[in-house]
């Protein structure tokens, strides 16, 4: 049971990382332009993000 809480409040906490790099980078990208390498990197960031959110949750539906 322990972990199937561990499992949330991971997905929670990376919720809240993917919505502060997603505004980061939106912030970056209307400061400069999607295509500047400061955008990219975050880009990449993000891209990291969504991967670990999507295999925290496969992990969660297997309980």
């Amino acid at each position: 049971m322990l972990a199937i809480v561990d499992q949330k409040e991971l997905l929670i906490d990376l919720n809240r990382q993917i919505e502060a790099m997603r505004s980061h980078m939106v912030s970056l990208g209307t400061k400069y332009d999607f295509l500047h390498p400061e955008v990219q990197i975050c880009s990449k960031r993000l891209d990291r993000l969504l991967m670990e959110y999507y295999i925290a949750s496969l992990h969660l539906q297997k309980y």
